[in-house]
């Protein structure tokens, strides 16, 4: 495992080629950060994290490519920001939607509908 200030990459010899990715609004010092965070979803295991201080595309595009640099990458799974869709097809990956954050949007959906219109 390789660890400096602002980053945590694991290393192990191989990895599935299908991965997750997620960012978490940290504090640090009373500072608004992103844990940015790439995950093997099939060997259940992190892969590389990394402290930031924006969540702009550059600093997504090299972070996720320089955590996977080496390793066999298939698909991406990430939440439902727009930006991921363009990063992922660069990385030259498929890109996957979050089950969870999708269902969650089905429920925004449906209530927005159902305060608003007042749908019986």
């Amino acid at each position: 495992m390789a660890v400096n200030e602002t980053s945590i990459e694991n290393k192990i010899p191989s990895y599935s080629g299908y991965y997750c990715y997620d960012e978490e609004y940290i504090r640090i010092d009373g500072q608004k950060c992103y844990r940015l965070t790439l995950y093997d979803s099939v060997f259940n295991i992190p892969v590389s994290e990394e402290i930031s201080n924006n969540l702009k595309y550059g600093t997504i595009f090299s972070f996720l490519k320089r955590s996977l640099q080496g390793k066999p990458l298939y698909a991406v799974t990430t939440d439902h920001v727009r930006m991921y869709k363009s990063i992922i097809d660069k990385l030259g990956a498929l890109h996957q939607l979050c089950i969870f954050h999708f269902f969650k949007l089905i429920r925004r959906i449906k209530y927005f509908c159902f305060f608003f219109f007042k749908i019986n």
